[in-house]
């Protein structure tokens, strides 16, 4: 008799386990199928990929780099919500730069972008600048953050040249 209520109670804790098992694989793959389905595990479907890879282009492909004289850089100054990106080497920074500006260097850009990820990221206008008009590094820059922020990035032309003494410099 106690083996019979041994091998009794052996095939219920088998056929338990199998609806278990059958119940999550089930649950799993409607989970799977189903277009509102439970994010488990990090997974998407491909479909769902593809599109937040083209919605990311999009906005970047939308994102321009709009050239800006000394007047318009001025008068967004005094909006008080842009920031400029100075796009030269960090010792020519030093020796004086539009007041309020971060250095990213175009030649270092990687780790410069790193360290100002938050400010670039809630910055209203982001103006890049270099040295004059000759300067290709503010387009290089302007370049590279439009890529990586997906907005309109402005390049003042002129550069510390044009700027001189018609603004805030600091030193």
């Amino acid at each position: 008799m106690i083996a019979a209520v041994k091998i009794f109670v052996k095939r219920i804790i088998i056929r338990s386990l199998f609806l278990v098992v059958m119940a999550s694989a089930i649950g799993l793959i409607v989970n799977a199928v189903r277009t509102p389905n439970v994010d488990l595990f990090g997974y998407k479907p491909p479909k769902q990929k593809i599109l937040e890879k083209a919605k990311a282009q999009a906005k970047r492909q939308e994102a321009t780099i709009t050239v800006i004289g000394l007047a318009k850089a001025l008068a967004l100054q005094k909006g008080g919500r842009a920031l400029f990106v100075d796009a030269r080497k960090p010792s020519e920074f030093a020796s004086g730069h539009i007041a309020g500006a971060i250095n990213i260097p175009a030649e270092d850009f990687e780790a410069a972008y790193a360290t100002h990820k938050a400010s670039l990221n809630g910055a209203g206008d982001i103006i890049a600048y270099c040295s004059d008009i000759e300067c290709d590094e503010a387009f290089e820059l302007a370049e590279s953050l439009r890529l990586e922020l997906g907005r309109t990035i402005f390049v003042f032309s002129g550069g510390m040249r044009e700027y001189g003494d018609k603004g805030p410099v600091s030193r």
